[in-house]
């Protein structure tokens, strides 16, 4: 999601495609995803629509709408975009998640009762343990390049 891209690389993609009788693509667009300097892509659109949260970082998402209705003014291709829910990205939870909730949930209240606020819970190893939010919002947590080379440029012929 870091890697900025090019909507004309991705349409010229998508008329390929069709091209060679595939009737359908399936594009993944991760919430942050932002177009590259250069790339002609509603950039004063999305920028105008940033909103802030209240540590001052921008507020993800709507790009995916923004492209299904870019994609077919380009490329002819009818294009849908589907927000999917929380059940539908991590799966059902497993007994394992229910019970790390719960103890998330125990840690909570004990930090509640101390009086400590602006604390969030977290696992270390298999201690719960408490996070100030500042500390755990201070950085953003990227996709390594490395990964990324290994795994989505091939996707792209790359």
């Amino acid at each position: 999601p870091e890697v900025p891209f090019y909507i004309e690389e991705i349409c010229e993609t998508l008329i390929k495609r069709k091209k060679q009788g595939n009737d359908y693509t399936i594009i993944a667009v991760a919430e942050g995803a932002k177009a590259a300097k250069g790339s002609k892509f509603l950039s004063q659109e999305v920028v105008k629509g940033e909103k802030i949260d209240a540590f001052g970082h921008i507020l993800l998402g709507g790009i995916a709408t923004l492209l299904e209705k870019e994609i077919p003014k380009r490329t002819g291709i009818e294009t849908r975009s589907v927000i999917l829910g929380h059940l539908q990205r991590g799966g059902r939870p497993s007994a394992f998640d229910r019970f790390l909730a719960t103890r998330f949930g125990l840690k909570a209240i004990e930090l509640v009762k101390e009086g400590k606020f602006g604390h969030m819970t977290s696992l270390r190893g298999t201690e719960i343990v408490s996070v100030p939010l500042q500390e755990a919002v201070g950085e953003t947590k990227r996709v390594p390049q490395k990964l990324y080379d290994e795994v989505v440029k091939p996707l792209w012929g790359e």
